[in-house]
């Protein structure tokens, strides 16, 4: 599913990358510059994002978990849902 929205910056993030201090310094920058209801706004989308990404990790880490189970085959889709029902929760 694609994002709903996309937010493109208003300026050249090649010039920051790898210069983690320097991106920080740019945030503290225009952070300085916002109100205190725009300050709450910033700190509720961090909280956001740093919550989005711990369930990224989480997901990945469930993923690759499963990836070095052995893998199921059936016979036929009947045989699945069969196996489905008769198993035991783990």
């Amino acid at each position: 599913m694609p994002p709903l929205y996309t937010i493109q910056p208003s300026y050249d993030t090649s010039i920051y990358l790898g210069n983690t201090v320097a991106e920080i310094d740019r945030i503290k920058e225009m952070l300085n510059k916002l109100s205190e209801s725009a300050l709450a706004e910033v700190g509720d989308f961090v909280a956001f994002l740093l919550e989005k990404e711990k369930k990224r990790k989480a997901l990945v880490e469930r993923v690759s978990k499963a990836e070095q189970e052995p893998s199921v085959t059936f016979e036929s889709p009947e045989d699945a849902m069969q196996a489905i029902l008769n198993a035991t929760e783990d």
